[in-house]
């Protein structure tokens, strides 16, 4: 009589469990006699880390056994690296090792001991400030208000998340941070030049800021400052929109 089909597949799956380890165990016993060793480490997805940072990084020496390596042990060396969010290693038969980096991506500086940079997450990266780079300064703020859970915090990355979904139409240059008044953005024209926000209903002050532009660009104006921190007016210096091909 034949087994049931269940013991069937049963015996089938055991099976091919116990032809893949065979073959793992087999690939790792073949490099002791020289099979299967590192000859080429390519590296993949890095923009702000150099390949020679993260090779040196990874102190993987070629020639050494492609099993033999501790895949964990290079990955957790890599996601040191200040830029690198998260990293994964992959073998690749005969002689490959690939990494794959994630990266931090900058969205802005902030002026802290020194200058950073700092991701829409809020994540500081400790690293050299290179060129190329044209980022809005976050000032006002110390190590401590932004390491700490408390309001300091929550409304910076309260605005950050906001400028992150396009609620500021425009080029911000610096956002200014203070314990006691709150958070000015400072931007290019026509947008406003200072806009101030406080330190709650931020979304709503967004929200009427930008009801507020889109009347004045009917009329012609523009806010060069506008404070947002009455309930029930926006006190705004109001400016001329320059006409088209015309300098401001």
């Amino acid at each position: 009589m034949n087994p049931p089909r269940a013991l069937k597949a049963a015996a089938w799956i055991a099976g091919a469990i116990a032809l893949t380890a065979a073959v793992y165990f087999a690939a790792i016993r073949a490099e002791q006699f020289t099979f299967f060793n590192i000859e080429r480490i390519e590296v993949r997805g890095n923009v702000y880390t150099s390949q020679a940072e993260i090779t040196e990084a990874m102190a993987v020496v070629e020639g050494e056994g492609l099993f033999s390596t501790a895949i964990g042990e290079v990955t957790r060396r890599v996601e040191r690296l200040p830029w690198v969010r998260h990293a994964g290693v992959f073998r690749r038969l005969p002689d490959t090792l690939i990494l794959e980096v994630r990266e931090w991506k900058p969205q802005y500086i902030i002026d802290l001991d020194k200058l950073y940079y700092m991701t829409a997450e809020g994540h500081v990266v400790d690293a050299p400030l290179g060129s190329g780079l044209d980022l809005p300064v976050i000032n006002g703020i110390s190590w401590a208000q932004l390491e700490a859970p408390g309001p300091d915090r929550d409304r910076l990355m309260r605005v950050l998340t906001l400028l992150d979904r396009g609620m500021f139409e425009g080029r911000i240059d610096e956002i200014h941070y203070d314990q006691t008044n709150g958070l000015t953005l400072y931007g290019e024209a026509p947008n406003a030049v200072g806009l101030f926000l406080g330190k709650t209903d931020i979304e709503e002050r967004f929200r009427r800021y930008s009801d507020m532009k889109i009347s004045l660009e009917r009329r012609g104006q523009y806010a060069a400052t506008a404070d947002m921190a009455y309930k029930d007016r926006i006190v705004a210096k109001l400016k001329p929109l320059a006409k088209r091909g015309e300098r401001r």
